[in-house]
């Protein structure tokens, strides 16, 4: 019964899939074809308009996997008169796009090689026990690697490892007002640290990259930096003093903070 149950379930899917398919289809013949004056927007223009919408809905249906739909839309503007081979693969091959894959790398090599967790627990040994020192050491750390790699990914690596230290010191999910402090503190920290340097988020290299092609404008990576690090510096203790007064106000809530054995 359970095979049966699992099929039926998988051609529903399909069925669905499908229908959501023809459904796309027949949406994107319907915007590309909306009649314009082509004064406002050329049939390039619209046609890639269309095919933006569908590729959304895509995406939030997960007709098929995100990647693969992101390969599907990008080649499908060559058979669908949008651009030609050469052109589309000069705008989809930037250096934003290498820049991001090398930032996601050095994320997933500090995964890999366990450092993360390394400094994580050093952290917990520095803050010799005290849930203070503990936070905002926790969260200066993470805004501090946020500034060299994606705030998603530090975010994903962190979030196991205070997990782990929260329920070594029996704080119950949901209650412990110090686990909801530290569940926020990392990805506003993470949020933080992104501005300080182009490196911090794909978005910062997103905006270099447009501001130069729109405006002729010119950011290095080193005029960024002086300006997002200070911010980092600022707005990380003001973020931190916010989420302690989260807090219990009782000494002996400061007591007993472990690290995990």
């Amino acid at each position: 019964m359970g095979t049966a149950t699992v099929g039926g379930k998988r051609n529903t899917l399909s069925r669905r899939n499908l229908v959501i398919v023809i459904a796309l289809v027949i949406l994107y013949i319907i915007i590309a074809n909306i009649p314009n004056d082509g004064a406002s927007l050329s049939m390039e223009g619209q046609k890639i308009l269309a095919l933006m919408v569908v590729t959304i809905i895509a995406w939030i249906f997960e007709v098929i996997p995100i990647g693969l739909m992101a390969m599907v839309a990008l080649m499908l503007q060559i058979p669908l008169g949008i651009m030609d081979m050469s052109a589309t693969m000069v705008n989809f091959g930037q250096n934003i796009f290498f820049f991001v894959i090398g930032c996601f790398g050095i994320a997933s090599a500090m995964r890999r090689s366990g450092l993360g967790t390394r400094l994580m627990l050093a952290v917990t040994i520095l803050s010799r026990g005290n849930a203070k020192k503990m936070l905002f050491m926790f969260m200066a750390l993470c805004a501090f690697i946020s500034m060299f790699i994606s705030d998603v990914a530090i975010t994903a690596m962190l979030f196991p490892i205070a997990l782990a230290i929260l329920k070594e010191n029996g704080m119950e999910p949901g209650k412990s007002r110090y686990g909801k402090a530290m569940m926020l503190g990392i990805p506003i920290a993470a949020l933080i640290g992104g501005i300080g340097t182009p490196a911090g988020a794909p978005m910062n290299y997103l905006a270099l990259s447009l501001l130069e092609q729109a405006v002729g404008m010119q950011i290095t990576f080193l005029q960024w930096t002086c300006i997002g690090v200070p911010i980092v510096f600022i707005l990380t203790p003001i973020a931190w003093s916010i989420l302690v007064k989260m807090l219990p106000r009782r000494r002996n809530s400061w007591r007993g903070l472990r690290r995990p054995s």
